[in-house]
């Protein structure tokens, strides 16, 4: 990928537009929930292009990717998952802790002196940082919420372990039934990113649904069947006007199933029981 070397020390890759820029730096001083549907899309797809962006340091050019593994997952990720295991409701402390340690990054970015050394083009890095790390944050506090809620809910379940970072880049999340899966915070999985689509057997995910979060997971149909099989067929746009209970959905021309999380964990415990009933007699 090529790169165009901005007026400071910074290299941004060519495809990098001012719509990209633009995005970013309003992520950076207004936040997320200040971005348009638009401006969301501009901002995904920017800040996965800086993982190759390039920044001038001491020890010569840096990706922004490296800067971010060496800075701050390096420094903060062991003890953010320390600190989120330890609280009572992630739901409602969750928010608070991530913002506790988003305010430390930013501190290490003033301390460190990136803005006197690339000039107006370290609010970039800063924005990167701080977009990666919210995506981590929440991205972990999510999966908590779910692994607490599997077990309450008598779910039988094999979980990555989050407290190492071999753990944490282990191929799947968790696995039930035989079955490998992620957990997203939301649905934005299937278009963007490096590897986009539906690679695992499922995911446990939530979209907006008529003004609120609903709770859902999506499944391969292979998966789908060994766990009932009924579905009911439709499509994205018929979805955001209903949801059904199991919906089968073309996504680029395969189909997916989309199960309430609800209904997917009863039909979970249901099919658990019944092999429990079968290993006992």
């Amino acid at each position: 990928m090529g790169e165009r070397q901005t007026e400071a020390g910074v290299w941004l890759p060519a495809t990098f537009t001012d719509n990209h820029i633009q995005a970013v730096l309003k992520y950076l001083d207004q936040g997320r929930w200040a971005l348009s549907r638009a401006d969301w899309r501009w901002a995904l797809a920017g800040f996965d292009l800086l993982h190759d962006a390039l920044a001038d340091t001491p020890e010569g050019l840096r990706r922004f990717a490296v800067l971010y593994e060496t800075q701050i997952e390096a420094g903060f990720a062991d003890r953010y998952i320390v600190d989120l295991l330890a609280l009572d409701d992630v739901s409602v402390q969750g928010t608070e802790l991530w913002a506790r340690y988003a305010r430390a990054i930013v501190a290490l970015w003033r301390e460190s002196g990136w803005q006197r050394r690339l000039g107006s083009e370290a609010r970039l890095l800063l924005a990167y940082w701080l977009f990666w790390w919210e995506a981590f944050a929440t991205g972990y506090a999510f999966e908590v919420e779910i692994f607490r809620d599997l077990k309450a809910s008598n779910i039988t379940f094999i979980a990555h372990d989050i407290r190492s970072r071999e753990g944490r880049r282990s191929l799947y999340d968790l696995e039930v039934l035989g079955l490998r899966g992620d957990i997203k915070t939301s649905l934005y999985f299937l278009r963007i990113g490096r590897s986009p689509g539906v690679r695992h057997d499922f995911y446990i995910s939530r979209f907006r649904h008529q003004r609120r979060k609903r709770m859902v997971v999506l499944m391969q149909t292979a998966a789908w069947k060994r766990i009932d099989g009924e579905t009911e067929r439709t499509t994205w746009a018929a979805i955001k006007a209903r949801l059904p209970l199991v919906a089968s959905v073309l996504h680029e021309e395969r189909e997916v199933i989309l199960v309430e999380y609800e209904t997917w964990k009863a039909r979970i415990l249901r099919r658990q029981q019944e092999q429990k009933e079968t290993y006992n007699e």
